[in-house]
């Protein structure tokens, strides 16, 4: 898509005012013309590359608009700069076609143009459905929305309509309220029993604009309302707002889904230290012959399950996707790590009468890893192993390594996973049919973490069928290098 900005102004300082604050602002790069035969000649330049023009309306070689005409007829959207407001002015812009036209008087004008640069950026992906059974006033609506660079199409009806937003990607509908068949408030009714304001903005106009009419509309589900005949500066406003609203909506649903994600990964993280007071204090209790001992062992487990309990409420989340896991990377003698992880599991393994057997080799493999969100993996997988093999079983944790990486497996005979249903294993909160084999709990996060931390090591983590008898984790991560 084309990402430069054309300014076509004379003054040069107040040229680079507004360059930098779009620059500064959105990165956008801005090429800069002080006449219009520089413009003339940027434009021949770089006309697929530009987006938005800025143009002054007087300029030395070229007065009354002659800028701004330049770009409605290379069909490039245009803010147009003006020292003087009149009437007369505004209908001048009107009908050369500008985007938008803003008063030179102080830095909130500057502030408006630049995030009107923004905007038009962002309307390019922003599909709009006119829906009106007069042709005359979809034309007008389209060519008004055109020149803020949204893509519209068009409905001659509340039933075509529908057909369109069939499985559509429609950002905002605009609808007459009355229309032959189905009307508007039929057709808001319609669209909003499977869309919700967050996701489509629904604005309704009509020449029979009264104030029963819009609060009728408004009450129904609509966004906003526009009269015939239409003004067009009120209707590039109203559009332009909702699409605000809407991306706002978007940025706080990105934001949820990243606190979700980091109550997630906290809750988790605290599972593992958790479980170890847990099976410590279910260990020490019958060592304990006093009635004071007992009942400080007693509270401690009481504790640490109310703490369980409050993590559960934690990890009770829709999904996680998108928020950043940071990482400190160092280097680190995986053996190290390796044997580490089977120590801090010998409780849990003892505690099902299991057997875990360690096999690493005596070269020294060295990676680049964060240290604690590495043992957070392998403490996971082997808990897993644990969790779902039964009692008096076997598995296996082996290291092992070749010239570029190293790899990490956790081997167990608990049956395995069933191949319809392997696809979830690294999704967030994914339920599969295998159970632990004490009725252990399982939150379906662990796993999804786990991948997400391998991946930003630059490394995988795969599954892989153990001969029928169960499964086989495997961890690649490559190699310490030397940095220059």
């Amino acid at each position: 898509m084309p990402d430069l900005v054309l300014m076509v102004e004379d003054s040069r300082s107040f040229a680079a005012t507004v360059s930098t604050a779009i620059r500064e602002a959105h990165g956008y790069e801005v090429l800069v013309a002080y006449d219009f035969e520089q413009a003339e000649m940027l434009v021949k330049e770089h006309r697929d590359d530009i987006f938005v023009a800025i143009t002054d309306l007087n300029l030395p070689d070229a007065q009354d608009g002659a800028a701004a005409e330049l770009m409605a007829n290379e069909g490039i959207p245009c803010i147009a700069f003006t020292g003087n407001y009149s009437d007369s002015l505004r209908e001048m812009v009107h009908s050369i076609g500008v985007a938008d036209y803003v008063l030179k008087k102080d830095r909130h004008d500057i502030d408006y143009v630049v995030g009107m640069v923004r905007q038009l950026w962002l309307n390019r992906k922003t599909h709009v459905l006119v829906v009106d059974d007069q042709s005359s006033a979809r034309a007008y609506l389209k060519v008004l929305l055109e020149r803020q660079c949204y893509q519209v199409t068009e409905a001659a009806s509340g039933a075509e309509a529908l057909r369109l937003l069939e499985g559509s990607d429609f950002r905002m509908v605009m609808i007459d309220i009355v229309m032959e068949g189905m009307d508007g408030f039929e057709l808001l009714n319609q669209i909003r029993r499977s869309v919700d304001v967050s996701k489509m903005a629904i604005i309704g106009f009509s020449g029979n604009a009264s104030p029963e009419n819009i609060a009728r509309f408004i009450k129904h589900g609509g966004n906003d309302f526009l009269a015939k005949p239409f003004e067009p500066e009120q209707v590039t406003c109203r559009l332009n707002t909702n699409a605000q609203l809407l991306e706002r909506f978007d940025r706080l649903n990105q934001l949820n889904e990243q606190k979700n994600e980091l109550l997630g990964m906290a809750a988790h993280d605290i599972r593992g230290p958790l479980g170890v007071i847990l099976s410590g204090a279910s260990l020490l209790k019958p060592e304990v012959s006093s009635d004071r001992g007992n009942l400080l062992v007693s509270m401690m487990s009481e504790a640490a399950e109310q703490m369980e309990s409050l993590l559960d409420g934690l990890l009770d989340i829709s999904a996680i996707q998108d928020a950043t896991i940071s990482i400190n990377k160092e280097k680190v003698l995986l053996s190290e790590l390796v044997e580490h992880a089977a120590r801090m599991s010998e409780l849990m393994v003892n505690d099902k009468s299991q057997k875990l057997t360690l096999s690493i080799p005596p070269d020294k493999v060295w990676v680049n890893v964060d240290r604690l969100r590495m043992q957070e993996v392998l403490h996971n997988l082997i808990s897993n192993a644990v969790k779902y093999s039964p009692r008096g079983g076997t598995f296996e944790l082996c290291l092992s390594s070749n010239h570029e990486q190293a790899r990490v497996q956790v081997i167990d005979e608990a049956g395995g996973i069933p191949e319809s249903e392997r696809h979830l294993l690294f999704k967030p909160f994914a339920k599969i049919s295998t159970k632990p084999s004490d009725g252990e709990r399982s939150t379906g996060l662990g796993l999804s973490i786990c991948h997400r931390i391998v991946d930003l090591h630059k490394g995988t983590l795969r599954y892989k069928e153990n001969a029928n008898v169960g499964s086989v984790f495997e961890i690649q991560l490559p190699l310490w290098r030397e940095q220059a």
